[in-house]
């Protein structure tokens, strides 16, 4: 006959197996939408993988070999009760600035000064939230969102690696004499929210992710 403690020991390692879900694999340099999510065929996109995840479920990002340029978005993704869908990011980094380059920008009118040319009015709570990222180091030039912010300067005040607002929608910097945005790693945040979990989303576990320069995020 089975001991009592032989045969608890089973019915937790049956409930154990029961309750584990599937590996949902994300790699976003090598996968493809068209995959199962499988170790032979992981999907690409997050959507894809967060689409695939049924409650219990783990949607594993695989490591990349650079910073991933998006965001994380859970919209109406419901796991229950005791069988979450965890978001594993294996330690990725999320970074949501992006670079710019020599076909972004135009000459400033001045040494050393750039222009990102804008096609619309910048709103409050971008203006409020952005900064500009020179060789990895951030300048919010005075601008918070939860402070009075510093008025934005004239072209001509611009230090190497300030920047400034014109006319609402013309994004200025200057840059070290003699460099270019070919020289030095020009970055703007151009996501919100490096995770946004929205609707109906409900018993998530969102683990081991880095997220960096987004608006929201800072």
């Amino acid at each position: 006959m089975m001991k009592l403690s032989a045969f608890l020991a089973a019915v937790t390692a049956f409930s154990t197996l029961a309750l584990a879900g599937a590996d949902i694999l994300i790699d976003v340099e090598q996968g493809n939408d068209g995959g199962d999510g499988s170790a032979a065929k992981p999907v690409k996109s997050f959507a894809k993988g967060i689409s695939l995840a049924k409650p219990g479920d783990t949607g594993k990002i695989l490591p990349a070999s650079q910073p991933i340029r998006q965001s994380l978005r859970l919209v109406d993704t419901a796991g229950a009760p005791g069988q979450p869908i965890t978001i594993d990011g294996s330690f990725n980094i999320l970074r949501g600035a992006r670079r710019l380059t020599a076909a972004d920008v135009v000459p400033g009118g001045a040494p050393d000064v750039f222009v990102l040319k804008g096609d619309k009015p910048w709103p409050d709570p971008t203006k409020m939230r952005f900064y500009m990222v020179f060789d990895g180091k951030m300048n919010r030039m005075g601008q918070h969102s939860k402070a009075p912010c510093a008025p934005y300067k004239a072209v001509c005040e611009l230090q190497a690696d300030e920047w400034t607002l014109v006319d609402n929608k013309d994004l200025y910097f200057r840059l070290e004499p003699g460099k270019t945005v070919g020289d030095v790693a020009v970055e703007y945040p151009l996501l919100d929210s490096g995770v946004a979990v929205a609707g109906t989303a409900k018993h998530l576990v969102i683990k081991n992710f880095i997220v960096q320069n987004f608006l929201n995020d800072g």
